[in-house]
């Protein structure tokens, strides 16, 4: 089941319908939590860090049960479900550079996923809304740490996030060439058309840094 990939049509219904509905209940969930107080604030943390770390468990128990569980496709090591996780993390432990990272990479891995949405798992009604409940927690994660608890980027984040992703994505083609993974599409290029990659295998991964780079200076300004 873990191995299967399937796109979805960009500006196609199931892609609007998906995109507007998380970013509505996105903004909605920002502006009602702007106004807890702090101890509020604290339970909804704690609940949210439990329902995505149960939720991630549960996805690699059912690959466990049904067999499918494999070291090249199964963990976590995808950008964007590693700064799921982080998110989670960073509800109950902050940490300045953790947030950096999710800001600068996350909320770019994000953006992609949203634009040309590919799932690695088989397509449903199911996966369709985990798709877009997982992507837009990347939103929500990020944009609450700086719009609910007002942190910032420091002037430097730039620069050091952008070589601490340079080590993430080392160490993710170390692993997918030790397991015969695909994480982070540095194997294999997604199925879903993305102007931002250039190229076939391997001259697109130069592309993909380079946009990569490009998105953490926009983000960076804009914030």
């Amino acid at each position: 089941m873990n191995a299967i990939h399937t796109s979805i049509t960009p500006l196609s219904m199931a892609w609007w319908i998906g995109t507007v509905v998380s970013i509505s209940l996105i903004i909605f969930f920002l502006y009602r939590l702007k106004r807890l107080p702090q101890g509020r604030l604290a339970q909804w943390e704690k609940a949210i860090f439990i329902i995505v770390i149960a939720h991630e468990l549960i996805w690699q128990g059912s690959y466990l049960y049904s067999g499918t569980w494999d070291l090249g496709t199964s963990p976590p090591l995808h950008l964007c479900s590693m700064c799921k996780i982080l998110g989670a993390v960073l509800m109950i432990r902050f940490n300045q550079a953790g947030f950096e990272f999710l800001m600068l990479l996350g909320l770019s891995g994000a953006t992609q996923a949203y634009l040309t949405p590919e799932l690695i798992v088989e397509y449903n009604w199911f996966t369709h809304i985990d798709y877009y409940n997982n992507h837009g927690f990347l939103f929500f994660a990020a944009f609450y740490q700086f719009y609910v608890k007002e942190h910032k980027l420091r002037k430097d984040a730039w620069l050091r996030t952008f070589f601490i992703g340079i080590i993430v994505l080392s160490i993710v083609g170390f692993w997918n060439y030790l397991f015969n993974g695909n994480y982070i599409f540095l194997a294999a290029p997604p199925l879903s058309p993305n102007p931002l990659l250039v190229g076939e295998w391997p001259y697109y991964i130069g592309s993909f840094i380079v946009f990569g780079f490009i998105n953490i200076l926009l983000i960076t300004k804009k914030t």
